[in-house]
């Protein structure tokens, strides 16, 4: 099975199988303490977005806590403000919701060039 298929399957896949697949996969990485805390839709929603970046980054990145925390909010319709240092991160924060929503629709103001270059190559993943 090739990744894109893979990635559909996650994305198709209800929380009782991705909550078997995720430890399997993910090891250690998982955000357990974090995920128990979410209701059933954002869990859901979480450890899609945790399988899918670990797919999609070739098997080495896995979003943090800070990162699982703005990304449901996008997808839950809420605004939000990213602050952190060069190299925290943040970017991936604005790409997790379009992996998982290809059709949602975001604006992202940013002073740096680096955005738009990251999301050329986050495009072919689509």
């Amino acid at each position: 099975m090739d990744n894109s298929t893979f990635i559909q399957a996650i994305l198709g896949a209800p929380l009782r199988t991705l909550e078997d697949l995720a430890p399997l996969m993910l090891d250690k990485k998982l955000p357990v303490d974090y995920l128990a805390t979410l209701a059933e839709n954002d869990r859901t929603d979480a450890l899609r977005v945790c399988l899918v970046v670990f797919i999609v980054t070739r098997f080495t990145i896995v979003p943090r806590v800070f990162q699982l925390k703005a990304s449901l909010a996008i997808l839950n319709g809420l605004d939000g403000i990213i602050t952190a240092g060069t190299g925290s991160g943040k970017t991936l924060c604005l790409f997790i919701p379009i992996l998982l929503r290809p059709n949602l629709i975001s604006i992202t103001i940013s002073p740096t060039q680096t955005s738009s270059s990251d999301s050329g190559k986050m495009r072919r993943y689509q």
